[in-house]
This record gives C-alpha cells, structure tokens and sequence, in this order.
C-alpha cells in the first residue's frame, strides 16, 4: 500500500515540475528543491522496496521538510506548514512528560507555562488560516477545540501541582497533535 502511494506521489510530483516557476520563489532554490524532492521521491521508493521503511519515511520527511523551507523563504505561508510549527511546539511541550517537574521551581513553572501557552498561540494561528471549508470540518474542529480544552487544563494541574494531570493532558495533547500532522499537515 505505501508502494502505491509513492507511485501516486511521484505522479502528482511530475505534474508539479512540469509547470512554470512561481515568480514568488528564488530561482537557486526552487531548482534545488525540486531536484532534491524528485531525487528523494525515487529514495524512498527503493527504501520501501528493499523493506526499510523507517529509512524511506525519513526520505518523505526530508520532502516535506524541504517544501516547508522553500515556502518559508518565499513568505508563503499555508495550513500544513503551520501544523509543522505546531509540532514543533508540542515537542517543545512534550519535554515536560518526561520530566519530574519540581513545582517549587518558578523557571519551570512558568517555563511549562510558557510552552503551553506557544503551541495554543500556534494552534489558534492554523486555525486562522485554515480555509472556511476546513476549519468548519467536524474533524479539524475536534482536533483543534479538543486541543484547546486540554490546554486550558495545564493552569489547573500547575495550580494544583498535579503531576499525573499534567502527563495526562501532555499524552491527549501528543495525540491530537499526531491527528493534526496525519490528516492536516
């Protein structure tokens, strides 16, 4: 199955470089980006082939990657490039469900705060740039309201030094972010 997907991607991959560079792009750069991703397109396929997958991801995360860093040079800002920012985020916020937080600690405190307080600022941003259509859809509203409510939970579990509160609402949190990047990003 991810065979074919590949093959699709590839597909939808040589429609994307037969058409006329966005002025919008330095040219240096689109070149090498769309060179690199086509190179990747075919790693990943013979990754995939040989039964590595875990290489052939990291190959279509590089794709991604790659787009991300072309778009943001440009100032092009889209919906999936935000839920990469939100990820991102919520690594940051992750940190703290491995940690023994020391609610006597200020700077961890208001530094477990600050976190939460980043990936809600993200996630209130993609949901402003999302379309009318998807950010009406009952499955981006879910995961991103639902996010938002497991949030506002963090203030409570720091006020009341709950530790379990916090790693329970860090792991909902890990799973709508996961939800957001599979369907969204």
């Amino acid at each position: 199955l991810a065979g074919l997907e590949i093959d699709r991607l590839r597909q939808a991959w040589q429609q994307v470089t037969s058409r006329k560079k966005p002025d919008v792009f330095d040219r240096p750069l689109y070149v090498k980006t769309m060179t690199d991703i086509a190179m990747r397109l075919i790693t990943a396929d013979m990754l995939l082939g040989s039964g590595r997958p875990d290489n052939a991801r990291a190959s279509l995360t590089a794709v991604r990657d790659d787009l991300y860093d072309l778009r943001t040079s440009a100032g092009v800002a889209v919906l999936a490039d935000c839920v990469r920012d939100a990820g991102t985020a919520m690594d940051a916020l992750m940190n703290y469900n491995e940690r023994d937080i020391d609610f006597g600690r200020r700077e961890q405190v208001s530094d477990l705060a600050g976190k939460a307080q980043a990936y809600g600022r993200t996630l209130a941003r993609c949901d402003g740039m999302a379309d009318a259509g998807t950010r009406e859809s009952p499955e981006f509203r879910r995961l991103i309201d639902g996010a938002q409510a497991s949030l506002a939970l963090i203030p409570k579990a720091i006020e009341t030094q709950d530790k379990g509160l916090v790693h329970r609402v860090l792991i909902e949190l890990r799973s709508f972010d996961n939800l957001l990047a599979f369907r969204f990003g």
